[in-house]
């Protein structure tokens, strides 16, 4: 028998509330804001309170491995008594132990939460003798159980994002199982030999590893609906799930009655997570069209596709154009298909600048579904664009809790701070997301960029030119990011340069005139920098809807024509937010 919930580690102490699985620390309902690693070592404070906790300890549990500077660590404590400020009595949260460490001396008291659902994975189904190239079916094969299962909330499953590292031919499940911290995982092969399909699959319980449920599944490749069906129906047993009709109807539910657009779907939705190069996803999802225009999932996944991958392929707000057509016949086919819901609340924000609209699609998606992550990354990023920080933050740790190993979970819990233009605490999240995968070149740029805004121009610029080799030369953004970079360094020969490249680039790629703005803005042309964004807005490019709190154009604030840019995708005048850990930000 698996266990029925799992249980979260929560303290209380003085008026704060700490949530060690959702890292987060309240102060009655208000929360604190810390950067990872204070938040780290206060937890470990915490969790042995009353007890002398050696500095070398506390290095151990929260800088495994590192060289920590004495200066850093007492900063990080004095951090901490900063934003715990004393207690009723009027001591302090912590004792200094000379020369030795640290005693947290409040009382704590351990508090009981409400459990969780059973959280389970699905690891991506490895090939036994397959030709190369046809992965993207054991990945597809997890995928579409996953999304059978992230409907029903008395589960968690953890996501495809999630999961995708654990798919090599000798992947240990039990090790997946644990990194990924869920309570049991599900694991499979499968064979192709002409027509036929061989499945097995077993259900593994990770404290002990005891095998829960195993099966083998003989079929044709065409009736691979019915093994999926098969699957899903015994895990509702095994796990002792008591479904209404309805959600028994989610666990058989198909979205395309052929096979060959089915695995299309697969190799076009695998690629676009790949962020394979040019229009190859893209076309896979139109031919799977062409066979089935009434494919909804394959609708979604278009639009999607087109929210990112289409900037880089034809003018921005063409794009996104291309995207809303494809959301909207999503929508037309199934009104509550989680995916084109999703989608279409991006879309709101993105594109028709809907603000409210977006807002009120998501908050439906996340009652209805609060087990879907890329619905709270989604939000988090709206809350974000609006200068809501701290909701942010709160939105995009419970998206971090369902996804733990994402490094774009990780990456986008770094946003806020960078537009809240707190750029050293943005960078320990950008670095955390590089810790997990050192070639994400997601996390690089974002990393580049927050160092050349808190003033490290020596890390930036070959941080951003590593996002660049990582991703080659399939889109412009990557060198003008490097043009605004020498441009705030005062490179004003290397900036000019790439803007040349650049403007070689035009072809068939669409130079973007958000980002392009700020290399004029960086080189001193106030005025073409707002022409610029005013062809941005003419274009309705998606960054667009971020200029409310972009930091980059903080110079602009003032400008009359600047704030009529505002006024003109239905914004006020942004914001001021900064910090004394924001850098030294130009």
């Amino acid at each position: 028998m698996l266990p029925r919930s799992t249980s979260i580690e929560m303290y209380e102490f003085g008026l704060f509330h700490l949530d060690a699985g959702n890292r987060r620390l309240l102060c009655g309902r208000n929360p604190v804001p810390l950067t990872p690693k204070v938040f780290e070592m206060l937890l470990h404070l915490v969790r042995r309170s009353g007890q002398l906790v050696e500095k070398e300890e506390l290095m151990r549990r929260v800088w495994p491995g590192i060289h920590v500077e004495e200066s850093s660590f007492s900063h990080n404590i004095s951090v901490i008594r900063k934003a715990l400020g004393r207690q009723a009595s009027g001591e302090s949260f912590i004792e200094t132990v000379s020369k030795r460490g640290y005693r947290f001396v409040a009382p704590v008291t351990s508090l009981d939460r409400k459990p969780q659902p059973l959280c389970i994975a699905v690891i991506p189904f490895r090939s036994l003798g397959a030709a190369n190239g046809d992965d993207y079916f054991g990945v597809g094969l997890a995928d579409t159980l996953i999304n059978r299962l992230t409907n029903l909330a008395v589960l968690t499953v953890r996501p495809t994002s999630a999961i995708l590292t654990f798919g090599g031919p000798h992947q240990d499940a039990l090790e997946a199982g644990r990194a990924l911290r869920v309570d049991s995982v599900l694991d499979g092969h499968y064979q192709l030999a002409g027509d036929r399909l061989r499945i097995t699959v077993q259900f593994i319980r990770v404290s002990d590893g005891k095998p829960l449920w195993a099966e083998k599944f003989d079929a044709r490749v065409t009736d691979v609906f019915e093994v999926q069906d098969a699957i899903s129906e015994q895990l509702a047993k095994v796990l002792e799930l008591n479904l209404t009709r309805e959600q028994e109807g989610m666990l058989s539910r198909h979205s395309t009655a052929s096979q060959e657009s089915y695995h299309l779907y697969l190799k076009g939705r695998h690629l676009l997570r790949k962020y394979a190069p040019g229009t190859l996803a893209i076309d896979c999802l139109k031919q799977a069209l062409e066979l089935d225009q009434d494919y909804a999932l394959a609708h979604a996944e278009l639009a999607f596709a087109y929210i990112i991958l289409g900037p880089s392929l034809m003018p921005g707000g063409e794009a996104m154009a291309e995207a809303k057509r494809a959301a909207v016949r999503a929508l037309d086919l199934d009104p509550d298909l989680v995916e084109a819901r999703t989608t279409m609340a991006m879309l709101k924000f993105w594109y028709d600048w809907d603000r409210t609209g977006s807002e009120e699609l998501y908050l439906g998606l996340l009652s209805r579904n609060p087990n879907y992550p890329m619905a709270y990354g989604g939000y988090g990023w709206f809350l974000t664009a609006m200068g809501r920080f701290e909701e942010a933050q709160i939105v995009l740790e419970k998206g971090l809790a369902l996804d733990p190993l994402s490094p774009t979970a990780l990456t986008d819990m770094g946003l806020p701070f960078y537009f809240a233009r707190q750029y050293r605490s943005s960078i320990e999240w950008f670095e955390r997301a590089l810790e997990l995968d050192p070639y994400f070149w997601y996390g690089h740029y974002r990393l580049g960029i927050s160092c050349v805004m808190a003033g490290d121009l020596d890390r930036a610029i070959p941080t951003l030119q590593r996002a660049q080799e990582m991703m080659g030369n399939v889109s412009p953004d990557f060198a003008t990011a490097l043009a605004w970079a020498y441009a705030m360094a005062g490179n004003r020969p290397e900036a000019q340069g790439l803007l040349t490249q650049i403007g070689s680039m035009e072809g068939p790629n669409n130079l973007g005139a958000y980002d392009l703005a700020a290399v004029h803005l960086a080189l001193g042309d106030n005025r073409r920098a707002l022409q610029l964004l005013a062809l941005a807005v003419d274009r309705r490019e998606k960054w667009v809807s971020w200029m409310k709190v972009d930091p980059r154009w903080k110079r602009l604030e003032a400008e009359p024509s600047f704030t009529d840019l505002l006024a003109r995708i239905g914004l006020s005048p942004s914001i001021r937010t900064t910090s004394k850990n924001s850098g030294r930000g130009k």
